[in-house]
């Protein structure tokens, strides 16, 4: 037996008390804590005799010199006292009096957080280290570190208090409590566990506005301090005693009453610290008596701060007390906490012999708060200290926080009977404000006289690009006049409605100007809208005129004259044999009317005036088009880039979106062309154009297009695609142009934010590197709009405070067609006008100002939803459900998918389930609704669930339609998918839907997509092979099948099959042939690869399946060709082969599908063992691994032990089993019985050295030593060169599963480049 070995045996000490186990717990868990205070010592300083008091001063107290030992078996560790007469604190010294007080600080902050880092209380650790500070003539300062198992704040006073007494030559003579005996004694109280949980669990995440998530990795812990008042430090003591509380519970009120403000909640809950030294013994103990308690508060309408103190008050006697019933309970699930809050008294300093000890700060970390206030008060000074989370907040934030609360505070203490909720605040600057500069006038120009004027200026450029169709800005201007005498022929007049419905095409772009030119106001509507809807939209718009290249289409209402835009008027049409001039339409007339969706259940119309539309184009022109691009004054001076055809922008989305107006006509008052393709609305077609596609002055898409671009564009491809990327539609998200930004970084990129009622944008930010992850700002006003963010009392909020997003300026829309009452309901008057009849939109949406004053879009006050950039409205698709036969009431909710996109979802409550089929509902929608508006899922359900206020429960609704127990669905992806072809599609298509519970199922839905799983998959399996006489492996479901001609119109295309999905499981079927490339049993092709890559073979944990390295294959950080090694699943023959056994078979089967190396290895958990091997195997037959691969591999010394009747890593039985068929369960027994056979082998494996490359892949999720003593044993058979360590996000399952195997996937492609 070692000597190590025999101390921990001998060991001997007392039990951790209840809170200790809880830190121990969480230090185990790699959570850092300490406890650490500075005195400041000013006189002429004995260095001898301050170090002999504090030497006397932990010879006194235990906790001071108790080391933490850990012991075999136990979950805890013991307390372990040594003698008094053993080596004190460990001391160091540091002249700092030559540096200015400035860097003297800095001095002292640099050691503090590198004495944080360092061990405590280990068996061979100081517990206390001292460092002593000269900090000028009879100027020091004391810093005493040591682990908070052993103190917590008040310890750390009361130290500094026994210190100064013995220092004086007065010290301590009573008996004090030693920390092991109030341990001891909660252990007998309350035998080995407490009753109950602390009253301070985790609390959950408060929603604060400019909070950031988390992200991954540890907490960022900063700090920063800010002084109180005197005044007010004053006023809080002189309240307290007026109102008979204790001055902690007016600033945890105050805290409270902050919270609400800013959360926009009225339930708060704060974590607050508690002395827990409840008895008269444990007052002068020293050791770790504080605990957090939850103290909740509900910050009601009309609540004070007399009522909101009192109750702070109560709810911090109720903890108190309820303390030595309930001590703290040893569970560490949760690491971190959320937010908190702390009060001290700070003591005036204690003269000792001619020497001032002061403690100038304490710090006691334990469990981490994303964001702590921490109060000290003094006698007539006080001050706060902000600790938090970086990854969280931003520091300029929490520097505002510190300022609002010092605010709120006096403004309560001033005025203790106002609300709290209505304290005043000081509002945000910059963008919260009212507008003082004006917009640059548009010098009442209209849309068509901005491109008629670059027509003079440009004439020969190219203005419109549309498949083989080509128009100069002459010819656009010239078609455009002819167009514009047809009209006024025919009726046209100034604001005469004329709807226009054509594909994009150069047609499209003529209609528009020749009605803008003709004085009318065009009408969007987008082809691909249903006949139904067409027509409800000309008969709300009044049109008496549809400008179409589709007239063969039956969709005008009755009255509607349909001019057919393929047959251009002849030559000399209009005014005489020349063009004729534009009518005398003005800015503020109307320059079109966009329909869009209406929270009454039916349509609006918004009417956007010119000069509105002008003003945007003209600052966009600025903006994003590059400088000197585009001049507004003089004419014939810039001949722009549109002259060889260069630049421009794509106009992909609906005419009937309001995004399309920026890509439209943009181009056209730069002198660049427009591009147009009606394929173009497909993300996927887009995307494949922008692969080749440089030089674009502008591309403007929705969040959810730029998704599809991402993933189908390679990165290397896009720089130089375009100068300006605009996003608009949709709240933005900094990891969506982080590609952008990483492999474009020529590209500007803006993310522009306006509703329907406005003219397209109003707001814009420009992303630059200085914005950190999480949503992107919605920025600035733009030179034409007014954005305020304003209370429910129409005042500008404060910064971090919700409010409503109000827009002014010239940007407005006139109204809504038709509603007036509506239109005086949305267009307010403004509350301050910089001149009088000014009105504000009242847009619904929620926004907070920063501290920097960029506005933040924080969501819809109502229930208004985007669904990829378009708005629904859920009222107007209920609506139209209840128009449905046999639906009584029904609901709309937005769900939201990460990995398959955000949809649309309905739940029905019916009187006929026949009539209200699936297809039913999804057909009656698609006549009425446009696409984007018709959901893709529905559920039924008895009733619609509400909430206590009579409201829709649209979270009950969400959990029906996502197939919760208590709905049954309707719906599923295939709905509206190919039908099965045949008989063998048909019988998998209905496995499929009998084992996901979804119907019908189409020929080619997905499996996964639908929700299977990898249990489901092993059962989809067995069904199949067992009705069909077949032999399938699992891993057909992921191997990659050949690409499947589709028919196009004049040829067939190539489009990437889907392996899991009926119409190619059948194929396999009726082929009897699982495996097209002939591979060997043992190996399975997950993802192929070109041939000049070096393949990956990945080798399958304990139980044979190949399954779990699904998602690695997927991943497109990696390169090359992936297989899988597996266990055939008559497994059973080889359950008494050994490692050694395993790894010669698979390098066989290896070496059949690439002969030579060199080859990349990877083995997770026990396959591991299985890679090494044939990794050793290759070295002793002359060739090698590029690279092996060990992922939570672990040899026998940290395997657990074996026993031969218990079934390893697999699950007990099931209660699926009882559904299983013969086949099924044959094959689960098959699994486990080679899983077993896995485990004996790998505990039997006893490795020889390698010396080729390896990387150890660890979880950082398991226990830290528990990892170092894993690395030390593979370290004793790797070459210590050639080993690396790499420790990655989740467990040891959920490395190989989204998110995380992404940074896997990342690991490798980095090692093998």
């Amino acid at each position: 037996m070692t000597a190590e070995a025999e101390r921990v045996r001998r060991v001997e000490g007392f039990r951790l008390s209840f809170r200790q186990r809880r830190l121990w717990e969480l230090a185990e868990r790699g959570v850092p804590s300490w406890a650490q205070v500075l005195v400041t010592l000013d006189g002429e300083l004995d260095t001898d005799r301050l170090t002999a008091a504090l030497h006397d001063t932990v010879a006194r107290h235990e906790i001071l010199r108790s080391v933490y030992q850990r012991v075999p078996g136990a979950r805890d560790a013991l307390l372990v006292v040594h003698e008094a007469d053993r080596p004190g604190p460990r001391w160091s010294h540091a002249e700092l009096g030559h540096l200015d007080e400035t860097a003297r600080r800095r001095r002292i902050d640099e050691e503090a957080h590198a004495r944080r880092k360092q061990p405590h209380g280990g068996p061979d650790d100081p517990v206390l280290r001292a460092a002593l500070f000269a900090l000028g003539p009879r100027r020091h300062a004391l810093l005493l570190t040591t682990t908070a198992l052993a103190a917590d704040g008040h310890t750390l006073r009361l130290l500094a208090d026994e210190l100064a007494e013995r220092y004086a030559g007065t010290p301590p003579t009573d008996e004090v409590l030693q920390y092991s005996q109030f341990a001891e004694w909660q252990h007998q109280e309350f035998s080995e566990e407490p009753p109950h949980h602390a009253p301070g669990g985790p609390t959950s995440r408060l929603s604060l506005p400019l909070r950031r998530p988390p992200g991954p990795g540890r907490p960022e812990r900063r700090t920063a301090t800010a002084p109180l008042p005197d005044a007010v430090t004053t006023a809080v003591h002189h309240y307290a005693r007026r109102r008979r509380v204790r001055a902690g519970a007016v600033l945890l009120a105050c805290w409270q009453a902050l919270l609400a403000r800013i959360g926009g909640q009225p339930d708060i809950t704060v974590d607050t610290l508690l002395s827990g030294r409840e008895f008269e013994e444990t007052a002068t103990a020293l050791g770790h008596f504080a605990q957090w308690a939850e103290i909740p508060a509900r910050i009601d309408p009309g609540l004070v701060l007399d009522a909101l103190a009192a109750r702070a008050e109560r709810a911090l006697s109720d903890a108190e007390e309820a303390q030595p019933d309930t001590p703290p309970s040893g569970a560490a699930e949760q690491t971190e906490r959320d937010i908190g809050f702390r009060c001290v008294d700070t003591p005036a300093p204690r003269s000792a012999d001619g020497v001032a000890f002061a403690v100038a700060w304490d710090d006691v970390e334990t469990e981490p708060h994303a964001l702590r206030l921490t109060c000290s008060l003094g006698a007539t000074e006080g001050r706060t200290t902000w600790h938090y989370d970086g990854r969280q907040f931003d520091d300029a934030y929490v520097r505002t926080l510190a300022d609002q609360y010092a605010v709120l505070l006096a403004e309560l203490l001033a005025a203790p009977a106002t609300p709290v909720r209505e304290a005043s605040l000081p509002p945000a600057a910059g963008a919260a404000q009212p507008q003082a500069r004006h917009p640059e006038p548009a010098d009442g120009r209209c849309l068509h006289g901005l491109v008629e004027r670059q027509a003079r200026r440009t004439p020969d450029a190219l203005a419109v690009v549309a498949g083989t169709d080509r128009l100069t800005f002459r010819e656009l201007d010239t078609r455009a006049d002819r167009w514009s005498g047809v009209l006024r022929a025919r009726g046209v007049r100034v604001e005469t409605p004329v709807a226009v419905r054509a594909a994009p095409s150069a047609a499209l772009v003529v209609a528009l100007l020749a009605v803008l030119k003709a004085g009318g106001t065009y009408v969007p509507l987008d082809p691909l809208l249903p006949p139904l809807r067409t027509r409800e939209l000309l008969e709300r718009a009044g049109c008496r005129m549809l400008l179409t290249d589709r007239p063969d289409e039956v969709v005008a209402a009755e009255g509607v004259t349909c001019v057919d835009l393929r047959d251009p008027p002849p030559a000399g049409t209009g005014a005489g044999a020349e063009p004729g001039p534009s009518c005398e339409a003005g800015p503020d007339h109307l320059a079109y009317i966009m329909f869009t969706s209406g929270s009454s259940g039916t349509p609006k119309g918004v009417m956007l005036p010119h000069r509105a539309v002008c003003d945007y184009l003209l600052w966009s022109a600025r903006t994003y088009v590059a400088t000197g691009a585009v001049r507004d004054g003089g004419e014939g001076e810039h001949q722009g880039d549109g002259a060889e055809g260069r630049g421009g922008a794509m106009a992909h989305s609906s005419i009937g979106f309001d995004l399309t107006v920026t890509s439209l006509f943009l181009p056209l008052i730069t002198g660049r062309p427009v591009l147009l393709d009606p394929a173009w609305r497909d993300a996927l077609a887009l995307s494949a154009d922008l692969t080749d596609r440089t030089g674009l002055d502008l591309l403007k898409l929705t969040p959810s297009h730029l998704k599809v671009v991402n993933q189908s564009v390679e990165p290397s491809d896009l720089a130089g695609t375009t100068g300006s990327l605009v996003l608009g539609g949709e709240a933005l998200d900094r990891s969506a142009v982080a590609t952008w930004t990483t492999h474009a970084p020529g590209t500007r990129i803006f993310n522009e934010y306006g509703p329907t009622e406005t003219a397209v944008g109003v707001c814009v930010h420009e992303v630059g590197a200085h914005d950190g992850p999480g949503p992107v700002p919605i920025g600035r006003p733009m030179d034409h709009a007014e954005v305020l963010v304003l209370d429910e009392h129409l005042t500008p909020v404060p910064v971090g405070v919700p409010g409503e997003i109000y827009i002014g300026g010239t940007s407005l829309a006139r109204g809504y067609l038709g509603a007036p009452a509506t239109t005086a309901e949305r267009f307010v008057p403004h509350p301050f006008p910089p001149e009088p009849g000014r009105r504000l939109y009242r847009s619904g949406d929620l926004a907070c100002v920063g501290p920097d004053g960029l506005i933040r879009y924080l969501g819809r006050a109502d229930d208004q939803i985007k669904v990829n950039g378009v708005r629904a409205e859920p009222e107007e698709i209920r609506a139209a459900l209840l128009r449905s036969p046999g639906v009584r009431d029904a609901a709309v909710v937005l769900v939201t998918d990460e990995e398959y996109g955000d949809h649309l979802a309905a739940c029905v409550v019916t009187d006929d389930v026949h009539t209200t089929t699936t297809r039913a509902l999804h057909a009656h929608l698609a006549e009425r609704l446009p696409a984007p508006l018709v959901p893709r899922t529905y559920a039924r359900s008895d009733a619609i669930p509400l909430t206590s206020n009579g409201k829709v429960d649209q979270a009950a609704v969400r959990t029906l339609v996502q197939a919760d127990s208590t709905g049954s669905p309707v719906a599923s992806a295939g709905g509206v998918g190919t039908p099965p072809a045949d008989r063998v599609e048909a019988a998998v298509a209905r496995v499929f839907e009998e084992l996901l519970g979804v119907a019908p199922v189409g020929a080619d839905d997905d499996f996964f997509t639908l929700g299977g799983h990898s249990l489901l998959a092993v059962r989809l399996i067995a069904r199949l092979n067992g009705e069909f006489h077949a032999e399938l492996p699992v891993p057909v479901l992921f191997s990659e099948p050949e690409t499947v001609p589709v028919p196009g119109p004049d040829h067939e295309v190539g489009r990437p099959a889907r392996a899991a999905t009926p119409k190619h499981l059948a194929r396999l079927l009726k082929a009897r042939n699982a495996d097209r490339h002939t591979l060997p049993d043992d190996v399975v092709l997950l993802r192929p690869g070109s041939e000049d890559t070096t393949p990956l073979f990945c080798v399958h944990p304990a139980g044979g399946e190949a399954i779990g390295f699904r998602h690695l294959a997927a991943c497109p950080e990696l390169r090359g060709p992936l297989y899988a090694l597996q266990t055939s699943a008559d497994g059973a023959d080889h359950e008494d082969r050994s490692v050694e056994a395993l790894a010669a078979r698979y390098l066989a089967a290896v070496r059949t599908v690439a002969p030579t190396g060199p080859y990349l290895l990877l083995g997770w958990s026990m396959g591991g063992l299985v890679a090494f091997e044939m990794a050793r195997l290759l070295e002793l037959r002359g060739e090698r691994a590029e690279m092996l691969f060990l992922v939570e591999s672990y040899l026998c010394a940290q395997l657990p032990e074996f026993d031969e009747d218990d079934e390893g890593e697999e699950p007990g039985p099931i209660a699926a089993e009882a559904e299983m068929s013969a086949a099924e369960l044959l094959r689960l027994d098959l699994r486990r019985r080679t899983n077993r056979a896995h485990l004996r082998a790998a505990r039997a494996y006893r490795p020889s050295r390698y010396a080729g490359p390896v990387a150890l892949v660890q979880a950082d999720k398991q226990e830290a030593d528990f990892r170092r003593a894993a690395l030390r044993s593979w370290s004793a058979f790797c070459a210590p060169a050639r080993l690396t360590h790499h420790v990655l996000e989740g467990d040891h399952l959920t490395l190989f599963e989204p998110p995380y195997v992404t940074e896997l996937a990342g690991l490798i492609d980095r090692m093998t480049r």
